[in-house]
């Protein structure tokens, strides 16, 4: 049988805060190779302790009929199912719904008979505050077809229904705000805005900022707990450069638990509203 889950487009970042958001949250004076690795070991560990995936990305769920008409996909919150194939006989979209969360629900059932094979095409997981767009001069907003465009980058993975906040304008000041998406390619944005007048953003050219990020805080900071506890364990050698952070999974965690004196751990109760549903 083939791979049960499989990335057609893999997320653009992993990290589930940034290095200035850890250092504005800790003030830690570490180096920013230091930090970067926390962060990323940090980021990786909560996945672990989650049993899912968290990053936005399109992909493909393989599993085989079991006679039931839910199907929990792997890479959670469902953002948009593309394609639905039984032993690669594509299937009727308006047939399968999303019920929330990572859960789809066929009226027929996911049935084991005959071709039990099923192979679910979808973009699915959060948008991290890595996606967000920060000071680009290269952004500009045009009224033909409600569109932000930018040049010399490429846009997050928005799908259709995300909301994002537009920032910097100084012409257009009115596009200054929220907007909901209603399609996205590399380059452009279309929202649902009407946008009524064109802004180049040219001589000169301002900084636009556009947040995507829909991860939810609790999850970065508890990134930022966990990569902070690799600081902890030996903090007052930090300024010299001579911490040793573990390599092995798990050894954030163990530092963290050490570091908590036995006490209720509050990280692992912040995680549990985010654990895989089996």
């Amino acid at each position: 049988m083939p791979q049960p889950f499989e990335y057609l487009s893999f997320p653009r970042n992993q990290s589930l805060t940034t290095l200035a958001r850890f250092k504005e949250e800790t003030g830690s004076t570490a180096t920013d190779d230091l930090l970067n690795r926390l962060i990323s070991r940090a980021s990786d560990e909560i996945e672990t302790l989650l049993g899912r995936r968290l990053a936005r990305a399109q992909a493909t769920d393989r599993f085989k009929g079991v006679n039931l008409r839910d199907q929990v996909l792997a890479l959670p919150p469902l953002v948009e199912i593309v394609a639905v194939r039984n032993d690669g006989d594509a299937q009727d979209l308006t047939e399968i719904e999303a019920v929330g969360g990572g859960v789809i629900f066929n009226p027929a059932g996911f049935l084991s008979t005959l071709r039990p094979l099923w192979e679910v095409d979808y973009w699915g997981g959060y948008l991290l505050k890595t996606d967000d767009v920060l000071a680009v001069t290269t952004i500009s907003a045009l009224s033909a077809d409600n569109s932000f465009n930018i040049t010399g980058a490429t846009w997050p993975f928005v799908r259709a229904g995300d909301w994002i906040n537009v920032s910097g304008f100084a012409t257009e000041t009115v596009l200054n705000t929220f907007h909901k998406v209603a399609s996205r390619t590399d380059t452009k944005i279309i929202v649902e805005t009407a946008i009524a007048s064109d802004d180049l953003n040219v001589s000169p050219a301002v900084a636009i900022t556009v947040e995507v990020a829909n991860l939810p805080e609790v999850l970065e900071r508890a990134c930022v707990l966990l990569a902070h506890a690799g600081l902890d364990v030996t903090s007052t050698s930090v300024g010299a450069g001579t911490v040793k952070v573990a390599e092995k999974a798990g050894d954030l965690m163990v530092q963290y638990e050490q570091i908590s004196d036995g006490k209720t751990d509050p990280l692992r109760e912040m995680l549990k509203p985010y654990a895989r549903m089996i």
